[in-house]
């Protein structure tokens, strides 16, 4: 096992952070090397980190050729992701990707077949896979704790993208994005889903578009917004579960707001975030008849952060809960089969 593994970060936007201070926070990992085609920003970050100027790259393959870089983090916008993520593979860097891994199905599969042909270790940052509360509500489940699931609710809210004076990003043009709010963070509700209770089978998708063009970023003309702004779907999984996944980034007053209720035969649970993450429970006929949910205490071995646990996987120490390739082209495909389902306006199968 290596002292320390030597990471990367490529693509410094604000996602970025999160990895940087991850790995700055982990025990095995130090940051060694950044790249961002921002010459301003890639000053500003090897200041701040203290990198030396030979390793700060404009170009992601000088990055990943680097024999001094172990690994990694894979930032940037999600039109980017697959010939970044492909060329890591086609090296054997070990690499971090953040969701959703490509623009649609088939450049996922490619990706996926490419990486476990040649066995390069992976993660895929479905982050809110690393909640404590969220690890716990999947262990009550898979346990048989609240009996056999009947429905599941999952939302994500934020308000962020409400004024019309922000400007037309990468996030709101398809052509880099892939999708609006729910690739955004649509993509991250259906994963828990996936993760907690099980595979989701069928679904029928509707959106719309609130601001329908936004300025340009380097100037004053008017451009078209043609993704999504709100995502809502009808959802069915194995097992006859029916549930809900509802989107937005037009909710005013969340911040970064998640709720996922799950109701089985013999209890149900209620996940939450906004600023903390929490967990209730009704596990009671007494309690139910009450109406009465309480918050428990998470054990403290559903506690894991994101980063350390790709530090965890180079070393061959990981515990199988993170996300991978394959859970990026199955969370893909049903991204792609809901945005269809909502252009035919009908329900449709999960053809994986």
């Amino acid at each position: 096992m290596k002292n320390k593994i030597r990471m990367g970060v490529i693509g410094l936007g604000q996602i970025s952070d999160t990895h940087i201070n991850g790995i700055v926070d982990s025990h095995g990992g130090e940051v060694v090397a950044l790249c961002d085609v921002d010459e301003i920003r890639l000053e500003e970050y090897s200041h701040k980190l203290n990198i030396n100027d030979n390793m700060c790259y404009r170009n992601y393959k000088e990055m990943i050729d680097d024999k001094n870089v172990d690994a990694v983090s894979i930032c940037t916008p999600n039109d980017t992701h697959y010939d970044i993520a492909r060329y890591a593979i086609e090296k054997n860097k070990p690499f971090a990707l953040e969701k959703p891994i490509t623009l649609n199905r088939e450049q996922a599969k490619i990706l996926c077949d490419m990486c476990y042909s040649k066995n390069v270790n992976h993660m895929v940052c479905f982050s809110y896979r690393f909640k404590s509360a969220a690890r716990y509500a999947r262990h009550l489940v898979q346990s048989g704790f609240i009996g056999k699931i009947r429905h599941v609710y999952g939302s994500y809210y934020q308000s962020w993208a409400n004024s019309k004076e922000i400007p037309l990003y990468w996030r709101f043009n398809r052509s880099k994005s892939g999708s609006g709010t729910l690739g955004d963070i649509g993509c991250h509700m259906i994963d828990l889903i996936s993760f907690i209770v099980g595979d989701i089978t069928e679904v029928s998708g509707d959106s719309g578009t609130f601001i329908e063009s936004r300025r340009e970023q380097d100037g004053d003309k008017m451009l078209p917004v043609d993704v999504d702004d709100y995502f809502n779907a009808l959802i069915k999984l194995d097992d006859n579960i029916s549930g809900t996944v509802t989107s937005s980034r037009f909710a005013y007053g969340r911040g970064n707001y998640q709720s996922l209720e799950i109701y089985g035969e013999k209890g149900a649970l209620k996940y939450n975030l906004e600023k903390e993450d929490t967990l209730e429970m009704c596990y009671s006929d007494v309690m139910a008849r009450g109406c009465h949910f309480v918050e428990v205490t998470i054990p403290d071995e559903f506690k894991m952060s994101q980063m350390q646990q790709f530090i965890n996987i180079i070393n061959g120490k990981g515990d199988g809960l993170a996300g991978n390739l394959k859970d990026g082209y199955i969370n893909q495909v049903i991204l792609d089969t809901m945005l269809q389902s909502d252009k035919e306006r009908k329900w449709m199968k999960i053809n994986y």
